[in-house]
């Protein structure tokens, strides 16, 4: 835990809550995640608004 707060020093974090979308597959910049804290579902949505859950990502995990 000690190097994750290393990294979250030398790299800046980001707080999301609850809902918030954090990343887009469609971006153009590529980016690895680490999370701190918490669980976050990996969806896909189609063009009517149905939701796929992809992945759960958990505590530890890297994403992205």
């Amino acid at each position: 835990m000690s190097q994750v707060k290393q990294l979250c020093i030398i790299t800046g974090f980001k707080k999301a809550k609850k809902g918030d979308i954090i990343y887009f597959s469609s971006s153009d910049v590529p980016r690895i995640f680490l999370l701190k804290k918490g669980n976050i579902k990996i969806v896909e949505i189609d063009e009517d608004g149905n939701e796929t859950i992809k992945d759960i990502i958990q505590k530890g995990d890297l994403f992205g």
